[in-house]
């Protein structure tokens, strides 16, 4: 067992019914205008939905008609399910499993912070986990990486429970947990809770939590049925191991001997800061107060054990990439609203504050709040800004009005700072995040579904399409498919000479700029432009928007 001390000061607060409402509403900003414009990869769970409700087989996730198994199967299964639920596949089905999951990883940050640091620390950690920069962006995004986070977080959250009041069925639901996530997005979701708990029961020398031993060993029999159901419900159906088999390659084999998104192994010392922004600023603080602490409080212990774990298992990992490491970004804020709240304390008791206080807890509030000005300054007056600034600031609805508001709350929160009420000061921070994302999800989403080229384009083009099925040439991408329609592809001009042996004697295909300069009629077929989507001149943050081309390929 742990000793006394350190068992009762996990749980002495509780999040409450109010700090759970504040929580929930650090959140809210999370929802609005979901229906932006597609970037990047989302639009492959989009798809992959899509083809799950038309042939009702939730086990054999397809992109494009081809077995796709890059990630496992419950993030398509969310997607899926909120498009029934919402009536469709687009947009706001395809994100809405992430926002769910950003809340719910809000609230469990915040309600592990609480029990373990403290309510007003773990309410903190919540704002600060919901304001990060990686954090939003990824909650917004459709893709596997909340998911997973959620998933591990909840695994923790019963870990942390069970320091607080042993219960029989917490091994079990941990285990079952962690399996689940195992069906997520792979190995993390079951490797970082596992890890994390072996750690610091190693460190406290507390393994009494596995007891009795006939309880865990059916944990473990139910976590083996729970992953391995899916696998052998495939090999059921389909006859052969080829869920098992991408599964393994993707989320095993890339682990251990990464054929992609390999990067140095100091990569997450140098990305992760970018990605924690703001508040990565205080990280060099709070380690040092952790330092300070070491494991004579057991909250502490567990959060910098589990900041450790994460970052040192991604690290050992041969394949990396910045969000990889989204896990480490609840915890961080943990330690980060910790030395906040300890150094508030100690301003607020009028305790001498130390140099390295000052220069780790107080300059850089002074720094962001210096940066939230001048930022302030050029959005009320864009002509102060360079030129490709200015011009993007001058687009921005409402940025006269946000620049001013800004730039008071900045100096509201410097000055707060300056007079050492930094308990006040470190509110006015979380409020002016706040109010830039409130202010990023529509204003700067706004602008961004103004300019995307996927949408233009297909506005261009259903007037001169008439409803007449659309193909693609070329590596064309995802987002494109999805605004312009149609799935049929190609790679090369003879096969859709090929193809119009079959459909017919021409055919609409759309190309992008990966292939636009490929069009030079051939022996096979004469490609006859009908459209051409050219970005209009403008400021130069516009530069290289994408091209498309709608041409009708004539087979000879």
């Amino acid at each position: 067992m742990a000793n006394t001390a350190s068992a009762r000061e996990i749980g002495e607060e509780r999040l409450g019914a109010w700090g759970l409402a504040l929580v929930v509403l650090a959140t809210a900003p999370l929802y609005l205008t979901l229906d932006h414009p597609f970037w990047g990869s989302e639009t492959r769970w989009l798809f992959i939905a899509r083809e799950m409700i038309a042939s009702g087989d939730w086990l054999d996730p397809r992109l494009h008609g081809q077995p796709y198994a890059d990630k496992p199967l419950l993030s398509y299964w969310a997607v899926t399910a909120c498009a029934w639920l919402l009536g469709g596949t687009h947009e706001i089905s395809a994100r809405l499993p992430s926002v769910l999951a950003g809340t719910a990883s809000v609230v469990l940050t915040a309600w592990m912070g609480a029990r373990l640091l403290g309510r007003t620390p773990g309410i903190a950690a919540g704002w600060i986990t919901a304001t990060s920069w990686s954090f939003v962006q990824w909650s917004r995004t459709a893709s596997a990486d909340l998911l997973n986070l959620a998933v591990i977080l909840a695994a923790l959250a019963v870990y942390v429970q069970q320091l607080e009041r042993p219960r029989r069925w917490q091994v079990p639901a941990f285990l079952a947990l962690i399996a689940l996530g195992g069906h997520v997005k792979g190995l993390p979701a079951v490797i970082l809770p596992v890890a994390i708990v072996f750690a610091d029961s190693l460190v406290a020398r507390r393994w009494s939590w596995l007891r009795p031993i006939s309880v865990t060993a059916a944990g473990v029999a139910l976590a083996g049925v729970i992953y391995a159901a899916p696998f052998l419900i495939s090999r059921l159906d389909r006859g052969d191991w080829l869920l098992t088999e991408l599964a393994w390659q993707q989320n095993v084999v890339r682990t251990f001997a990464a054929f992609d998104h390999a990067a140095p192994v100091w990569y997450y010392v140098t990305i992760f800061p970018a990605m924690f922004l703001p508040w990565s600023l205080w990280l060099p603080g709070a380690l040092a107060w952790v330092a300070r602490i070491r494991t004579s409080r057991a909250g502490v212990r567990v959060v910098g054990i589990a900041c450790a774990v994460i970052f040192a298992l991604f690290t050992a990992s041969e394949s990396r990439r910045s969000y990889y490491i989204l896990p480490l970004v609840p915890f961080a804020a943990m330690l980060v609203s910790g030395f906040w709240a300890d150094l508030a304390a100690r301003a607020a008791s009028g305790s001498r504050l130390r140099a390295g206080d000052w220069l780790l807890g107080v300059a850089p509030a002074f720094l962001l709040s210096a940066a939230v000005l001048a930022v302030g300054i050029l959005a009320f007056a864009p002509a102060l800004a360079p030129g490709a600034v200015g011009d993007l600031l001058r687009e921005l609805r409402g940025a006269t009005w946000a620049g001013i508001g800004l730039a008071a709350a900045a100096v509201v929160a410097a000055v707060l700072h300056a007079r050492r009420q930094i308990g006040r000061g470190q509110l006015a921070l979380l409020a002016i995040m706040s109010a830039l994302l409130l202010y990023f999800v529509t204003a700067v989403q706004d602008l961004r579904a103004r300019i995307s080229p996927e949408p233009a384009f297909a506005r261009q083009m259903r007037p001169v399409v008439a409803g007449e099925p659309v193909a693609f040439l070329g590596g064309a991408r995802d987002a494109l498919r999805y605004y312009v329609g149609g799935d049929q592809t190609f790679q090369r001009t003879k096969e859709i000479a090929a193809a119009l042996r079959f459909s017919g004697d021409d055919m609409l295909v759309a190309c992008d700029e990966n292939c636009i300069d490929r069009l030079p009629d051939d022996r096979y077929v004469t490609c006859l432009e009908v459209l051409r989507h050219e970005p209009p001149p403008g400021p130069a943050w516009l530069e290289g928007r994408s091209r498309f081309v709608l041409m009708r390929c004539v087979r000879r």
